[in-house]
Parts: C-alpha cells; structure tokens; sequence
C-alpha cells in the first residue's frame, strides 16, 4: 500500500500536506516526544540494525512474506519499546545515509521491490504501529512522568513556533 487509507486516523495530515507526513515539524507530540529522548543512543545505529535483524534473510521473507515481518517487527517493538523511538526517529529523517539498501526483494508477483530501511520504518509506523498505538507504546518508556513531559514538550513547541513567528514579522 503506497497511500493512506482514508479511514487511518492520521489520513487527514497526509492528505492536506502528503510532502510533511514525515517531517518532524508535523509529527505527533508523542513520536517528537520519544524522538528527543534517544538522541544521545545512536538512535540511526540502532534502528538500522533492527531494521536488518527482521528484513535482512530473504529466505524467511519468501517463506514469510513481507506483512507477517512487519508484523513480527511489531511485536518486536511492543515487547521493547526503546526500539518505537528508533524506528521513528529513522522514520523522520531526511538524511540520505540513513536509508540503506537491504536488498531487493522478488514477491510472489516477480515484481523486485527494493527494500530500504527507512522506508521500512515509515511503512511500519504508518501502516502497522498507528499513532494511538505508538502512543500506548512510547508510555511504557516513561510510565511515572510521561503526561507531565508531553505538557513540557508542548509549551516547549508552542514557545518555539511563537518566535519564529515574531522573527517572520
């Protein structure tokens, strides 16, 4: 699936600016939130070795296919949810030296799909790990103090876009 569905709860936001779906700016308080968290962890590192660890045998892809490897790389980041900041944090960047070329897999089809870790990770959290979901998840990082940290991250953001609005005056 290359679009949103139009029942996906974050449909609207691609749908009104598909080129900011994935940029930080736009994201969810909750993906900023668990983005900003892990900055100092190699985040980029560490999401493209989880990347690898599911996407990197093309014989369990061919015995598998593609959807149950998303599905079990979901289940994957329920069971530790450190991993949901990586894969967000690869998922938002613009850097080309981020997205790796895995290699290109053959579907069912014989059509060769190149897969490619960012895209992965955007596939994953757009596809299969909703922002409902993603949010339940990045809570279990932070279970005491994470509403308290959301408010701070939004009066942060709030203050930040009102002087860049007073530095375009």
């Amino acid at each position: 699936m290359s679009q949103i569905p139009p029942n996906h709860p974050e449909f609207a936001a691609y749908i009104h600016n598909p080129e900011n779906f994935y940029n930080i700016n736009y994201s969810p308080i909750c993906d900023r939130f668990a983005i900003n968290n892990v900055k100092h962890k190699s985040p980029f590192i560490n999401a493209n070795e989880l990347v690898f660890k599911f996407f990197n045998d093309p014989v369990a892809l061919e015995t598998n296919g593609l959807k149950k490897t998303y599905e079990a790389l979901k289940n994957y980041i329920s069971d530790n949810p450190i991993c949901i900041a990586y894969i967000l944090t690869l998922a938002y960047s613009d850097e080309p030296s981020h997205n790796i070329l895995i290699f290109e897999y053959i579907n069912l089809a014989g059509n060769g799909i190149n897969l490619y870790t960012r895209e992965i990770a955007r596939r994953l959290i757009k596809e299969y790990i909703p922002r409902l979901e993603r949010n339940e998840i990045i809570k279990k990082l932070f279970p005491t103090d994470y509403d308290n940290q959301i408010q701070i991250l939004k009066k942060k953001i709030i203050q930040e876009n009102k002087l860049k609005n007073n530095n375009n005056n």
